[in-house]
């Protein structure tokens, strides 16, 4: 759970049967409310080798396996995707 501008969002989720969830489902803060802003989210996430989420997922809360990200490449590459995310909704939030 992110924290910010006295508002809170849901990134993903870890589950102990091994699965890591990108949860598109609640992206609803602006500017992930704009379909357009989770589509761009969803490609930075599909560069990841061994991700491959369709376009139709964006309304849903989508899954791959957490052992992906035990490649530090793997990993580094999610957090990037993520980095992106947040300065995104930090810079919404002061220009918004």
């Amino acid at each position: 759970m992110l924290d910010y501008a006295n508002k809170s969002q849901q990134l993903f989720g870890i589950w102990s049967s091994g699965l890591f969830e990108f949860q598109f489902q609640y992206y609803k803060q602006p500017p992930f409310d704009a379909e357009t802003k989770r589509l761009e989210l969803l490609e930075k996430l599909n560069l990841i080798p061994g991700v491959a989420l369709d376009k139709s997922k964006i309304y849903k809360r989508p899954s791959t396996s957490l052992d992906l990200f035990t490649d530090e490449a793997m990993l580094v590459k999610l957090l990037a995707a993520y980095d992106w995310f947040i300065d995104e909704l930090h810079h919404c939030s002061v220009s918004g």
